[in-house]
């Protein structure tokens, strides 16, 4: 079920809560779903990484597949002046959030842009290539919109 996984990724942050009685308590991510936020939290730098990965991968309740027989990158780059009726109409640019998930990074005049973006639409996913290790990926629930390349 890909949205409880959203919804685990999100939730697998550290955090603190406070008790009945008044005392703040410390709750690491692992306590959510043991394995899981192991999992996440790895650091993509790390030297360890690869041995992590194959030797210590966490049990989960259903079986990881290779999503790439699955999935197809859209990679067809548009002008935003492409896909409105005036240079002057306002374009929206979406971008990728660990903590929001999809959101609008920038929303200006077609002709304001100076560069070609890729199509975004939805029911897609996309993720920020820089910020994956740490959970910058989400689905596009919204309308078609664009999407930075990079």
């Amino acid at each position: 079920d890909i949205s409880r996984l959203i919804n685990l990724w999100n939730a697998c942050e550290d955090r603190t809560i406070t008790t009945m009685d008044g005392l703040t308590k410390y709750v690491p991510s692992q306590e959510i779903e043991e394995g899981f936020a192991e999992f996440h939290m790895l650091s993509l730098k790390s030297w360890a990484i690869n041995n992590y990965i194959k030797n210590k991968l966490p049990k989960f309740k259903y079986e990881l597949v290779n999503l790439a027989p699955y999935i197809t990158e859209i990679k067809q780059k548009v002008d935003p002046t492409e896909v409105v009726e005036s240079d002057t109409d306002f374009v929206e640019v979406s971008g990728v959030s660990k903590k929001y998930g999809v959101v609008s990074s920038d929303n200006r005049p077609a002709i304001d842009y100076n560069q070609k973006y890729k199509l975004f639409p939805k029911n897609s996913f996309a993720y920020n290539p820089s910020r994956v290790n740490i959970g910058s990926i989400a689905i596009n629930t919204y309308s078609d919109s664009l999407i930075s390349p990079s």
